[in-house]
């Protein structure tokens, strides 16, 4: 315990430095005779009381900390230069000082900052001063340097290396920019600087200094400082999430439906693009994208059976991926297809009562460019990707965002998960990704069923997302969760690799595998649903659903084709009248009330097609057939699903009996 009592002393004497705030009175006589206490115990023998005595003191000492360290606690100002794209935090209380453009002088004393620029760092600074300058600019312009190693000779062999006896340098990375740090230890002054390549032509330079032997207590919050900078416009990040106000799902359940009816769309609305077309959650509408002009969005009511269709804005200029309805049948959601076409995607939202189209996420750029000058109307950057979304049972839009500083160069950005609502206030970063996936390797591809390849568990505290990065052996591949605090790292629960299970054998020792597609949780959410496909793989099995356990990682095949050789697989078997392949999944929704995957499948040669529940049994999936009836191909990639029941599955409506 004396080992203890001295670490805790000498503790006391590190946390609280003579240059703490003016307005903290700190007061250590009860700490000290609370350790002797505990001391006193453990002499003899009460080791429990010790280390109860022991805890308190950390606990009082933490609360002093909070309120009276420097450079611990938070920094509540922002600090932004004028074009916007650059910012970090610094204390409220600071006087500034712009003595040259993008070159900018922070710190605790107006007098004294007025008083180093005049002198160029040439006097002594008082006691108990804090000094921070901060440049940022183009390198030309503001450092006339052409790179940032030309930079970094200039400090080091230029009259500031010299004033401020520069050693080092060493190189570091913050914030994923590559830099390089100095030390200051003049006859004057002590403190640190660090320069940090922001690519894009950009540099950051951050000197702070103090009173020879002040910098140790500086030094905690000059760090905050940097650490602090943020590139790019300014996105809103609020420090709790959204509050959720999950609707609970109104669907009817399979057991109050039978399915009688399979209505081809172009039969029900002659115009209608089906290869868009989807329900609205409550039923009573269908909205497509019409091609014509520039686009619009049609909704077709269901009870008075008439289409009214609303012109997108002329700068959407691009084709929806997908039409994704709110939770509250509202709003419509979509975007550009931005790696298809090389259209600029923002997310953009139609209130379907006000027959309004918002553009929720706009960066000010319209046009997507390679290497050219911006255009005339568009900002010259940084640039938004937002790309594969979804709604949140909270009716909050989700979405995966790449910010590209330069947007005309996409060699360089960030990846984070956002939160925005449909129609107020600005995007929420949940969780920067920059790190954990290559760029665009969470992207929707271009079928989409179930809820998609980006889904958020029932309750809004989970989100589940399906990764296909570049190379198709990557480790990365497959589908990982992550908790929507933002507070804990993705998990992957299962590799691409592994989707080979209920293939044909010959499919298996082919070595390729299948790609996971879409996914839906199960309704207790220990679990979820997943559809994977090789279209490329024409042959034999090329689309299986899946269930995967999220706590032990077990996929399983509901619909398992194994069993059977090439031969039998297009053998029609007497009793059902239907070879095994007829039983491959082509398109799959979750049931009315969320619980159960409906699967889609046909045999083309015998114009035969089938709806089917499939659920998840002791063996693997079980099935149970709803409806069988003869279908003409109609392709739909996107399948949809209302709570009266309805369903719209490659072009064909299925209703339920009345």
């Amino acid at each position: 315990m004396k080992r203890v009592l001295l670490l805790l002393t000498i503790l006391l004497v590190a946390l609280f430095p003579t240059q703490a705030q003016d307005d903290c009175e700190i007061d250590l006589l009860d700490e000290i005779a609370q350790l002797a206490e505990a001391q006193r115990a453990a002499d003899t023998g009460d080791t429990t009381a010790a280390a109860q005595t022991i805890t308190e003191v950390q606990a009082q000492l933490a609360t002093q900390l909070e309120a009276c360290a420097p450079g611990n606690g938070l920094l509540p100002a922002t600090f932004e230069f004028p074009d916007g794209l650059f910012r970090f935090s610094y204390p409220a209380d600071w006087a500034v000082l712009s003595p040259v453009a993008g070159v900018y002088a922070l710190g605790n004393s107006q007098t004294v900052v007025n008083s180093l620029v005049e002198t160029n760092f040439e006097k002594t600074l008082p006691p108990g001063t804090q000094i921070l300058v901060a440049a940022y600019g183009d390198r030309q312009a503001v450092f006339n340097a052409d790179s940032f190693a030309d930079f970094q000779k200039q400090i080091q062999e230029d009259g500031m290396g010299d004033a401020l006896q520069l050693t080092g340098p060493k190189d570091v990375v913050i914030n994923d920019y590559q830099g390089i740090e100095f030390t200051v230890a003049s006859d004057l002054f002590a403190g640190r600087a660090y320069a940090l390549d922001l690519r894009a032509n950009k540099i950051a330079f951050f000197l702070a200094i103090t009173p020879a032997d002040e910098f140790e207590a500086f030094a905690p919050t000059f760090e905050a400082m940097v650490a602090s900078i943020q590139t790019g416009k300014k996105v809103t990040v609020t420090s709790e999430a959204t509050p959720a106000v999950i609707v609970p799902n109104p669907g009817k359940p399979l057991s109050e439906l039978t399915y009688t009816k399979a209505i081809n769309i172009r039969d029900l609305i002659e115009d209608v693009d089906w290869g868009s077309a989807v329900l609205a959650p409550d039923g009573t509408r269908m909205a497509w994208f019409n091609r014509e002009d520039t686009g619009s969005i049609c909704l077709y009511n269901f009870a008075g059976q008439n289409t009214e269709c609303q012109p997108i804005p002329s700068n959407f200029n691009s084709r929806p991926p997908v039409l994704l309805w709110s939770p509250n049948s509202q709003y419509l959601a979509f975007t550009q297809d931005g790696l298809r076409y090389f259209h600029e995607p923002d997310i953009w939202v139609f209130n379907t009562e006000k027959q309004v189209f918002v553009n929720r996420t706009d960066d000010q750029i319209n046009r997507w460019r390679f290497g050219g000058e911006p255009n005339p109307d568009d900002s010259a950057g940084p640039l938004w990707f937002d790309h594969t979304f979804t709604w949140g049972p909270d009716g909050n839009l989700y979405f995966v965002r790449f910010v590209a500083p330069d947007a005309a160069d996409f060699s360089i950005g960030r990846t984070g998960l956002y939160r925005i609502s449909p129609t107020e206030g600005d995007a929420e970063l949940i969780r920067d990704l920059t790190d954990n996936f290559d760029r665009f390797s969470i992207y929707q591809v271009q079928q989409y069923d179930l809820n998609g390849a980006l889904v958020v568990s029932p309750d809004a505290n989970q989100i589940a997302f399906i990764v296909l990065a570049p190379k198709l052996d990557s480790p990365q591949n497959g589908v990982w969760v992550m908790p929507l605090s933002g507070e804990e790292a993705p998990r992957q629960i299962v590799r691409a690799t592994d989707f080979t299970l209920g293939t044909p054998a010959k499919f298996q020792e082919s070595g390729s595998f299948l790609f996971p597609m879409d996914l839906a949780w199960t309704p207790d959410q220990t679990g979820l649903y997943i559809f994977a496909g090789n279209p490329a793989y024409a042959v034999e099995v090329a689309f299986v659903l899946y269930h995967v356990s999220l706590d032990a990682g077990v996929l399983t095949p509901l619909t398992d084709l194994s069993q059977y050789t090439a031969t039998e697989l297009f053998q029609v078997d007497a009793t059902t009248g239907h070879a095994p392949i007829y039983e491959v999944p082509r398109a799959v929704v979750m049931s009315p009330d969320g619980t159960t995957p409906i699967i889609f499948n046909f045999d083309q040669k015998n114009q035969a097609a089938g709806l089917a529940a499939i659920t998840l049994g002791a063996n693997g999936g079980e099935r149970t057939t709803l409806l069988e009836f003869e279908f003409g191909p109609l392709p739909g990639r996107i399948a949809s699903v209302a709570a009266d029941g309805k369903l719209l599955m490659f072009g064909t409506l299925f209703l339920p009996a009345e």
